[in-house]
């Protein structure tokens, strides 16, 4: 199995194969995914921590933490409402309410995960609030809005990742699967499932022909109200039921049969693994 550190650069690599292959966009026109200021203010929070991470979220869940995730709050984004068809009559009673499900969550659980985009104002801010007011609590990656008028030294001051990489046993996530969908735990082949399945957490959706291997998910957000695609879990507020979500419920009977599908060789060039 791959150690820790070997996981986290494994994971950046694969960030950044997928930062370099452009994309089609809706109206035919290409376009890079992570754009190259982006890249390069990943680049230097990835330096900052490189050697020094030792956040192994699989261990944790492994010994039975509560460790809950979301995405993309976009505090102070009155327009996000609009765009991604929030339930909220206005921007402060959005805010208002993410804020105490945040509350709630780290009040409950072992720890609090944000996969970026804290705000579009003063994403820093948001970080430094959740960071200082539940010391030990929370732990993040930036997203794309995040890095707007600030440095990836201050992120790193605030406890924030680039990226983060663990790993699960599939004895594991059977037997939460088999507990949370009954109905459904039969229809996974078990022993098709690799025995170590490791996660990628990035902002943005990664790709699954980018991936370090056969068995990796990626947990992202970015995408809002989008639903996940094959091998990702999509943990965007909008997604998640606007409240952080345990990261074992991300796990999936759906999420597993496709880990199985690419042990049998589903073509690369599929579309659910685009």
């Amino acid at each position: 199995m791959l150690s820790l550190f070997e996981l986290q650069r494994a994971w950046r690599q694969a960030i950044r194969q997928y930062a370099e292959n452009p994309l089609m966009g809706d109206n035919g026109e290409t376009y890079f995914p992570i754009r190259g200021k982006a890249m390069a203010f990943l680049d230097s929070l990835w330096r900052d921590w490189e050697g020094n991470d030792t956040l192994d979220l699989g261990a944790l869940l492994g010994t039975g933490k509560d460790i809950r995730v979301f995405g993309d709050p976009h505090f102070e984004h009155a327009n996000i409402i609009h765009l991604c068809a929030r339930p909220f009559a206005e921007v402060h009673s959005m805010d208002a309410q993410l804020w105490s499900a945040l509350e709630q969550a780290h009040t409950e659980a072992d720890m609090v995960l944000c996969v970026g985009d804290w705000a579009l104002k003063n994403p820093i801010f948001w970080q430094r609030k959740a960071f200082n007011g539940y010391p030990g609590k929370t732990a993040s990656v930036v997203g794309n809005h995040d890095m707007k008028n600030s440095t990836a030294l201050q992120w790193f001051e605030a406890g924030a990742r680039a990226s983060l990489a663990f790993t699960v046993e599939r004895e594991w996530v059977q037997a939460w699967v088999s507990a949370s969908e009954p109905n459904t735990v039969d229809a996974v082949d078990w022993k098709q499932v690799p025995r170590h399945i490791h996660v990628g957490v990035s902002h943005w959706p990664i790709a699954p022909r980018y991936y370090p291997g056969n068995n990796w998910v990626n947990l992202h957000g970015h995408t809002h109200n989008k639903p996940s695609k094959a091998l990702r879990m999509n943990a965007s507020v909008e997604e998640i039921g606007f409240a952080p979500k345990s990261i074992p419920s991300m796990f999936t009977a759906q999420l597993m049969d496709e880990l199985v599908q690419r042990q049998q060789g589903i073509p690369s060039n599929d579309t659910r693994w685009l």
